[in-house]
Parts: C-alpha cells; structure tokens; sequence
C-alpha cells in the first residue's frame, strides 16, 4: 500500500476545516488511489500511451518523515530539512547531500518534482537501488543525463542548455523499460533508450551538489499499469493507380496495427524517392488497425517513383500521355438498298503510353451521327464499329476522326412475280413423279 499526502489548502482560516483536512489525510493514509489516466512516452518518433494506475504524493506539509536523510558519505546530515516560503511548507537541501524517498520502489513510473535553484546544482535522481541510479543533474543553464553502475559512472547525453529563472520549475521523468523521456517546465529535452544494462527499477533520490541550495515541493510519482506498449507495424501498402500519366493523382495507404496492449500514437511517413513528402499521425488503441491515407501525389517528369511507408515499398510509373490516331476506315458494303445496313469501322491506335478514353465521332454528309467512347491502353489498337441505315436514295459521305468515304444508297431491287408459288409447285410436282415410279 502506498503513502500519499495531500495539501488540500494553505489558508485553512477555521479550526472546524483544519479537523476536516486532519480527516481526509488519515483517509488517504490507508487507502489507494485507483483513478487512473493516460501517459505518453515518445521513442524517436512514435509516441505510445500508457495507463497510471496510482499515485504517491508529498506536498512536505506533514514534514519530512517519508525520506532518508544523510551526507555524501553517508552520515547523518541535518542539510535537508522543510522550511517556509510565502506560507507553503517546502523540502530545502545545501551542500552536498542526500535526501532519498524511504522504502519505495518502482519498475515503470513518472517521477515528477517542483523545483527552485537559490544557487548552483541538482541530481534528481531516478531507480535509485544502492549505487546504481540515473541522475539528471540541473542547474540554471544546463542539463546532462548520466548513469552509475557500482562505481562506474556513463555519459549517457550530451548537455542540453537551459535558462532557468529564479522561479518554480517542474522537472518530469517518465520511464518505461529501457526508455527515459525527461521533461522541463512541460518540455521534453531528452529521449533515450538505455540499450546497454539499463537499471530498471528504484526509487527517487534528491541530491544537492557542492555549493549548492535548492528548493522541492509537490513530489508525484505515477506508476504505469502493467502491460505491453504500444507497438506499430506496417502492412498493405497501396497504390492506386500504379500507373498514370503527367499529372495524375495516385493514392498511398497503408495500414497500420497496434501489437502492443496500450493506446499509442503513430507517425506515418510517406517517403517518395528518399524524399520525406508527408507524415501524419494516427491513434491505434491496443490490438486494432487503422489504415493512413495519404494526400494524393501528382508528378510532372516521367519514370518510375519509389514509395516507402516504414518497411512497406512499392512503385508507380509516370508514363507518357495518351495520344491518339485513328485509321484503317472500312465501309461495308458501299452500295446498299435502301433500308439494308452499313458497317463503318476504323481503327483507334493509342501511341502515348498511358491508357485513356477517345471519343471516336461518326460524321455523315457533315453531320454528327454518333460518338463512341473507347478505352484504349498505352501502345494498343482497338476496332470501333457503327452501323448505319439509310431510308433515301443518295450517296452519303463518311467522316471519322478525318479518315473520310462514302457509301450509295439505291432503290430496292423488285422481285418478280409469283416465282415463289412457281418454285412451290415445281417442288410438289417433282415428289409426286417420284412416288409414281416407286409404285
């Protein structure tokens, strides 16, 4: 069961409120805190969400009873005690000493501290478990992140300069596994993943350096629900049209699953051609998949592009535009009767390389007669065919697309007279003549 002190009020101006405050301490003495929330913890460029499941707070209120107190080598040290400024109770450390959170420790937490420099520098230190600790070390114009093992110390960033004022500050570490996000004032300045024997549980621990005093107040620690990050793969990537002429969109999607057991966030980055053209970022609660569409992409120059979303590749070719002719132009027959059908075909060729639509239009005696759109791929032919049928005696030009004939139209033939019922009785008298001879 974790301790927690709260500071519910500074000003209590009744002795019936401070019995109720009195209250609500005992409460929170021997009861938890299950309310939780949502954290983020940012890797390179991906963000992952995290639950917090309690707290431990202390405001140095009820003094100092929650953290060992001692010297740099170890022996007692009166250095760290609670003092007053402007009526709120703080923790103050001088010289080089130690004032270290008793009996707590925690595996994946959020160490969070308020804190004023009078004069030169801080060590928050975090999984602190004997000698081994990380130790952020803060003074009003810089910051440096570094790690002890036994009695080996490691450089684990460079110096980040700040420019504190004399004022409040907030110092945040959130840690996760071998992840440590640090934050000042609300602003993250370090991301590190600690790949080399990372120290992965402890407590917190203020130390003030040589020549030093220092401020503390409001201590939080939030511990991380157990369970799996957040964590993203990538997978069917698409492109659609995989090829287009100068000009035209395509469309990238890609989706996106969360693995891991926690809302986390991922940015997806479109790279064309080892260029990075656009990220965006997408919310993946725990085990689903949200797909990313990107902004459509026109290119102007022809070839083939290179498409990268994380390990998902592809390609898209620019081809030459379409570009139609059309030839080959057959009339069939070119005199009819009237009433009887033409053929008219010709031939559309596609000589660009991308596949479009051509309106092939049909012009009689200077007329538009009809217009037929075909679809025709890069390099290909396609036949297109009317069918005409005149009622009026005439000849009748032909336009295609400039490919230019024509066709007459006659008067119906008359057939001649009762030759069918000729034919008929021929036939009868034929079968009759047959059967006299069998008999």
């Amino acid at each position: 069961m974790q301790e927690m002190i709260y500071d519910l009020t500074k000003d209590a101006n009744s002795m019936k409120f401070k019995i109720g405050i009195v209250l609500v301490l005992v409460m929170l003495l021997v009861m938890p805190i299950t309310a939780s929330e949502i954290t983020t913890i940012r890797v390179d460029e991906t963000e992952h969400e995290y639950v917090v499941t309690y707290y431990f707070i202390d405001d140095f209120e009820s003094g100092i009873q929650n953290w060992d107190i001692f010297g740099a080598e170890g022996g007692p040290t009166t250095a760290w005690s609670t003092a007053v400024e402007d009526g709120n109770t703080v923790l103050r450390g001088t010289g080089h000493n130690w004032a270290r959170l008793r009996e707590k420790e925690w595996t994946n937490y959020i160490f969070k501290v308020k804190f004023k420099i009078i004069q030169g520098g801080i060590h928050f230190n975090y999984r602190a478990a004997g000698p081994d600790r990380y130790f952020i070390g803060v003074r009003s114009d810089h910051l440096y992140v570094q790690k002890q093992i036994g009695e080996t110390f490691y450089e684990l960033t460079k110096p980040k300069e700040l420019n504190l004022d004399e004022g409040w500050h907030t110092l945040e570490i959130r840690g996760y596994d071998d992840i440590l996000n640090i934050y000042i004032d609300d602003e993250l300045l370090v991301k590190y993943k600690d790949i080399e024997s990372p120290i992965l549980s402890g407590t917190v621990a203020f130390e003030t350096l040589e020549e030093s005093e220092f401020l503390i107040d409001d201590v939080e620690i939030k511990v991380i629900a157990e369970g799996a990050p957040a964590a993203f793969t990538t997978n069917n990537l698409v492109i659609n049209p995989a090829k287009v002429a100068i000009g035209e969109p395509v469309t990238v999607a890609v989706d996106v699953t969360n693995t891991g057991d926690f809302k986390g966030t991922y940015k997806a980055i479109l790279i064309i051609d080892d260029v990075r053209m656009e990220t965006k970022d997408v919310e993946v609660v725990g085990g689903a998949t949200e797909t990313v569409t990107f902004s459509p992409v026109t290119k102007e120059v022809l070839g083939t592009y290179n498409i990268a979303v994380d390990d998902q590749i592809g390609t898209f070719r620019v081809l030459k535009s379409a570009a139609f002719t059309v030839r080959n132009l057959v009339i069939r027959p070119v005199e009819v009767e009237t009433g009887k059908p033409v053929k008219i075909t010709v031939d559309v060729m596609n000589t660009g390389e991308a596949k479009d639509v051509y309106d092939v239009m049909l012009n009689i005696d200077g007329a538009e007669v009809e217009t037929l759109p075909i679809s025709v791929a890069g390099g290909a032919m396609e036949t297109v065919s009317f069918t005409i049928i005149k009622e009026e005696i005439g000849t009748y030009s032909v336009d295609v697309d400039g490919q230019t004939g024509s066709f007459t139209v006659t008067e119906q033939k008359p057939g001649i007279p009762g030759f069918e019922a000729m034919f008929a009785i021929a036939g009868l008298l034929a079968v009759a003549y047959l059967i006299r001879r069998k008999r």
